[in-house]
């Protein structure tokens, strides 16, 4: 059963996730409609439309005034497209229909083929919500859905929230590094929330508090990054625990993975000389 607190959960994990300001808006048990609040830009809605706790469908579609970015989507570069075909292969592609201009795309044409758009949507639709097995709740799962969702469309755009006036957003502007939730969402999507170095489970440790939680580190040093540089989240990003990314950042320049984690693994030989 989908939790009667549900759409204020919503809400909650999407602004915690991506720095925004999120309504939700209840149209029937079985319907709501998400859009951004508190900024003037014209961006994009989705529709999250459940059949019982059976079927879900998520509709992902420019707002009414949104020509603007939808350009700008469209101008997307090679690199932007290859973080939305990941996330849609790490959500399923066979769970996910992308149009553009109303006609169906698939992964190699919208990797290759450059068009003007004047729409586009994303449609997510799954039955039944959980997998046979899943220890997940189907509001966890459709939370997570809804995130990734969210995720693809912004994928195609570096961005930074920058301060809020008057309730109103002031700017959106490009960043590549540390505070893009998107590359680190696709680091996560694909890596999970284990720390790469000594395997420690925030959730296997302090139960659902710890759930989803875990620090990632970025490879290459954030500060010697050139003002050009293009983060690869598969590659770049690594997830890790609060100690050995302290330990990571003791020297400089950092420690790699591979040697903390060679030190991690050979502690016991070292401790008994």
């Amino acid at each position: 059963m989908i939790d009667h607190n549900f759409h204020s959960q919503l809400k909650n994990h999407l602004e915690n996730s991506f720095y925004l300001g999120i309504d939700v808006d209840v149209k029937s048990p079985e319907l709501c409609i998400i859009s951004l609040s508190g900024t003037n830009l014209q961006l994009f809605n989705l529709e999250v439309k459940f059949k019982g706790d059976v079927r879900i469908t998520i509709l992902l579609k420019p707002e009414k005034y949104s020509l603007n970015f939808v350009n700008q989507l469209s101008q997307s570069s090679i690199e932007q497209r290859e973080k939305f075909i990941s996330i849609w292969n790490l959500i399923g592609s066979k769970f996910v229909n992308f149009t553009i201009n109303n006609e169906q795309i698939n992964q190699e044409a919208f990797l290759n083929k450059r068009t003007n758009w004047n729409s586009f949507f994303i449609k997510f639709t799954k039955a039944p919500i959980c997998e046979e097995g899943s220890a997940d709740s189907i509001t966890e799962t459709v939370l997570n859905f809804t995130h990734d969702i969210i995720t693809m469309v912004l994928s195609l755009v570096d961005f930074e929230i920058e301060g809020f006036s008057e309730g109103k957003l002031s700017k959106i502007e490009i960043n590549k590094y540390e505070r893009n939730p998107v590359n680190r969402k696709i680091c996560l999507m694909a890596k999970g929330y284990v720390c790469e170095i000594c395997g420690f489970d925030f959730q296997r440790t302090y139960g659902n508090i710890g759930k989803d939680y875990i620090e990632v580190h970025h490879t290459i040093q954030v500060s010697e990054m050139g003002a050009d540089y293009i983060v690869k989240p598969l590659k770049d990003l690594v997830p890790l625990c609060s100690n050995c990314h302290s330990m990571i950042h003791r020297t400089k320049p950092m420690l790699s993975i591979d040697y903390l984690k060679n030190e991690y693994l050979n502690r016991d030989k070292d401790s008994s000389l």
